[in-house]
């Protein structure tokens, strides 16, 4: 039901109520009024009847006191004047119309007033005046008037008051109604329509309603809701940009130390199929070969140059700057690739890695280029904490647990990525800020710190988080949660 016509109805209720309760107790106090003008005039009657009867009776003329009363009757023909013995029978023609109980108090000379009904079940008011006549016999004179009068005036005040009701119930509605479309239900509208609007992002301030109402406050105050929340807005489309940018810089820029720190170990494995070229193309340019072994040395040339070819393009896409584009994507394929990178610099540094993994598609929606340069730098913080000889594991498993507070959720099945290596371990009071960025417990040109607060970022960005566990001396071990992805991915399938 809409406001308006609950507050309508609500008033319509109120005043109807007014008018019933103003009506009854008019009609209340009218028949009060009438009774009592009613009482009035039969006691004035009967007292002044009363003289002239005890006067009559003094006289000694018994016959003369009922003509009396008689004439009286006679002459007020609207009222019943009758001589009464108040201790007469019911079946006497002076016994009082009311039941003797009543009018004890009327032989101790006290009025007494009696509704009841006539013989013909008219209802009428009785009123019994006392006679001092005889000291033997108690006597009364019986005024009673019609009921009907009263009874006719009572329905047609109730008529009237009825009728004045209606008409004001019918004018005061129209009234309510057309004050509360226009005062309540029309603002509220157009408040309603500005608040759908905002919802929808328009913020323009052109909601206007006219008055110092709290309705023309609430729009007063919507628009320069408005004019705060499009300046509000503005600000954070433009930090956000700004944040944007400075992460994708932050990613880049660790993304090309990466490559950096790469290709020291990449350099060993271009070196060698450079020093086969060179000893292939001196032979050949000596002429020192025959034509068979000169098209093999040309083979092994060619070969060599797909080598180096191939490492090198890994390099350069890995160190391509790229927007984030979230796809299903086999993570135990971007594990691999990203062995694959390293494979070079943990051989150089004698130094074994391996995966394992349980045999489930391993399926997320993630940037697979981030995800590799999350896994980079884990696993290249893993080597350079990796003495000769040590071993660095990778790996992928699905796991049931509930999100830390910080990220929110329900307990579900996430895919989880961990790097473990056996090196030196991470000081405790040192693993609470290894996310912060600039953070390092390297030596001085051997980190920027910006490693793992760039793989904390990737991993937030994606939904997900990190947790760490290490030990001095033992090692330590980077976990990796991503929410999981049941559809198959292209290459898997």
């Amino acid at each position: 039901m809409k406001l308006t016509t609950k507050f309508v109805l609500a008033l319509m209720a109120a005043t109807a109520a007014v008018l019933v309760v103003d009506g009854y107790v008019t009609v209340r106090q009218a028949v009060v009024f009438f009774e009592d003008d009613m009482r009035r005039q039969a006691a004035l009657t009967g007292r002044g009847l009363a003289d002239l009867v005890e006067d009559a009776w003094r006289l000694g003329n018994q016959e003369r006191t009922i003509k009396v009363v008689e004439e009286a009757h006679a002459e007020r023909p609207s009222m019943g004047i009758r001589w009464v013995w108040l201790d007469a029978p019911p079946d006497d023609t002076h016994a009082p119309a009311a039941p003797a109980g009543m009018l004890r108090p009327v032989s101790q000379g006290i009025e007494v007033f009696f509704k009841g009904l006539d013989a013909k079940g008219g209802k009428r008011l009785y009123a019994y005046v006392p006679v001092s006549v005889d000291l033997a016999r108690p006597a009364a004179l019986e005024i009673s008037q019609s009921l009907a009068p009263l009874n006719e005036y009572i329905r047609s005040t109730v008529l009237r008051t009825t009728l004045f009701a209606a008409l004001i119930l019918a004018m005061s509605t129209g009234l309510f109604l057309f004050l509360g479309v226009k005062m309540v239900a029309q603002p509220l509208q157009a408040l309603i329509e500005k608040t759908h609007r905002i919802g929808e992002g328009d913020l323009s301030p052109s909601e206007k309603i006219h008055g110092r109402d709290e309705l023309a406050k609430l729009a007063r105050a919507l628009n320069a809701m408005c004019v705060q929340l499009a300046q509000a807005l503005e600000r954070v489309r433009t930090e956000t940009d700004a944040r944007i940018a400075a992460t994708e810089q932050l990613r880049h820029a660790d993304r090309l130390h990466t490559v950096g720190r790469l290709a020291s170990g990449v350099a060993h494995e271009i070196g060698t199929p450079l020093n086969v070229i060179s000893i292939r193309a001196g032979q050949i340019a000596r002429g020192d070969l025959p034509p068979q072994e000169s098209a093999e040395c040309g083979n092994i040339i060619v070969a060599q140059v797909k080598r180096i070819t191939t490492i090198v393009r890994g390099l350069l896409d890995f160190s391509r700057r790229r927007q984030l584009s979230r796809t299903p994507s086999s993570v135990r394929a971007i594990v691999r690739q990203s062995l694959d990178l390293l494979d070079p610099l943990a051989r150089k540094n004698k130094i074994a890695l391996s995966v394992e993994g349980e045999d489930f598609p391993g399926v997320a929606r993630v940037d697979a280029d981030l995800i590799q340069q999350l896994l980079l730098n884990l696993l290249m913080n893993a080597l350079h904490a990796t003495h000769a000889g040590g071993h660095v594991e990778v790996g992928v498993r699905r796991e049931s647990i509930h999100p830390p507070a910080d990220v929110g959720g329900d307990e579900g099945e996430y895919l989880c990525i961990h790097v473990h290596d056996d090196g030196s371990g991470i000081p405790e009071e040192h693993v609470s800020h290894v996310f912060e960025p600039f953070f390092t417990t390297k030596e001085v040109g051997e980190g920027t710190g910006l490693g793992l607060s760039v793989a904390y970022g990737i991993v937030r960005d994606h939904g997900g988080w990190i947790d760490v566990a290490s030990r001095v001396g033992e090692g330590s071990c980077f976990s990796v949660y991503l929410p999981l992805e049941d559809k198959p991915c292209p290459e898997e399938s």
